[in-house]
């Protein structure tokens, strides 16, 4: 049985304000304080890692097939660690993960920079040479932005957890604004 909201409704509008306001919290959360909301994030990260890890232990050690079962022990073995690892010290999962993510877009950012750089003396199609100097800007200004994301990585992390909550500030207002108009329709 599949259960739906319907469109009109006098209950309908304090569920989008309440949804709005609930947004608007996280929002404010995820805004001021960025680090412990990534800590919650991995800490619950964590408990799935090792809940995929038992999951993949038990179905590995019952399995028919041997090289099948030896992997899913090998990879139940991994994510059990690393949810252990999460849960136990959320701050090593806020490290690594962020930390590697940002560096490798950093490192592609840069990479992008440098090929925005190339193309700032093209030829045109009748084979004269043109020179696009906001290629230069824009590539230099990349590389700029990779090599500050690459030097702070986990800073960059928390700033897009503040842009996120940023969004969710936006999103809960026009919740809450929608919530209103619907208030006044009935």
């Amino acid at each position: 049985m599949t259960y739906w909201l319907p469109v009109t409704g006098p209950w309908r509008w304090p569920i989008l304000g309440g949804g709005g306001f609930a947004l608007i919290l996280l929002g404010l959360a995820l805004l001021f304080w960025p680090a412990a909301m990534a800590s919650i994030f991995y800490t619950i990260l964590g408990l799935l890692l090792m809940a995929y890890g038992i999951e993949r232990i038990v179905s590995g050690l019952r399995g028919p097939y041997p090289q099948l079962r030896r992997r899913k022990v090998i990879g139940g073995t991994i994510g059990l660690v690393a949810g252990l690892v999460a849960v136990i010290n959320p701050l090593m999962g806020m490290l690594l993960v962020p930390g590697v993510l940002f560096i490798f877009i950093g490192m592609a950012i840069a990479i992008n920079g440098i090929l925005q750089l190339s193309q700032v003396r093209l030829r045109d199609p009748y084979g004269q040479i043109q020179h696009h100097w906001g290629s230069l800007v824009v590539g230099i200004f990349k590389i700029g932005i990779a090599v500050l994301i690459m030097m702070n990585p986990i800073g960059s992390g928390l700033l897009v957890l503040r842009i996120i909550g940023v969004w969710a500030i936006i999103g809960g207002a026009v919740l809450i604004g929608i919530g209103m108009r619907m208030h006044a329709a009935d």
